[in-house]
This record gives C-alpha cells, sequence and structure tokens, in this order.
C-alpha cells in the first residue's frame, strides 16, 4: 500500500503545486504595487487552502482520472475505499500547510497594512 499511498499523495502535491505556481505567477505579474501582490497572496492562497480541504470532503471522486489506479493492475474495484481515504487525508494535510503559508500572508498584509 505504500506504493498506492505515494502516487495518490503525488496526485495531491502536483495540485497543489499548481495552485502554488498559479499563484506565484500572480504576485510576480502584481510585483510593481506591493500591497496588491500582498493581498493576492493572502486571498488565493486562502482560497487554495479551502478547495483543498473541500476536496478531502468531496462525496465523488473521479477515481478513473488519478494516478492511483497504476499500482493496482487492474484491481480497482476492492481498493476505491482505501483510496478515497488516502485522497482525503493527502488533501487534509496539504491544506493545513497551505493555511500555515495562508495566516503568514495574511500576517504579512495586516502589518504592511499598518505600516504604510
Amino acid at each position: 500500500m505504500d506504493r498506492l499511498r505515494s502516487a495518490v499523495e503525488a496526485h495531491v502535491r502536483r495540485f497543489a503545486g499548481f495552485g502554488v505556481l498559479a499563484i506565484a505567477v500572480v504576485v510576480a505579474t502584481l510585483s510593481g504595487h506591493s500591497r496588491m501582490a500582498l493581498d493576492a497572496t493572502a486571498i488565493l492562497l486562502t482560497l487554495e487552502t479551502l478547495i483543498l480541504w473541500r476536496m478531502s470532503e468531496a462525496r465523488a471522486i473521479p477515481f478513473g482520472r488519478m494516478e492511483a489506479w497504476l499500482p493496482l493492475d487492474g484491481q480497482d474495484g476492492r481498493h476505491r475505499a482505501r483510496i478515497k481515504a488516502l485522497f482525503a487525508e493527502a488533501c487534509r494535510a496539504y491544506s493545513r500547510r497551505l493555511a500555515a503559508a495562508a495566516a503568514i500572508a495574511w500576517a504579512a498584509d495586516i502589518a504592511a497594512r499598518l505600516s504604510f
């Protein structure tokens, strides 16, 4: 099951990574306006945190489009509940990590507002 866990973790890590990459592009675009960049960082990190948290509670997961099926070699019926539990666990873990980053971004945003 370690292969299964690592496949699900890679799927969620890729999703979170692309989200952070998109946030970085927005922040780089707004780099000339520091307050807007801080606002965008805090808001977008919070949104990604909420999306990951909601994904952990999803009732229907498109299992056919996940890499978690690759190590199973066609034994898909019995592992559906296990994959769903691993997916929820990985989404919650990354949601907590991004929540910490969002909290730091909000603190920086509030500090910048108070100093200007």
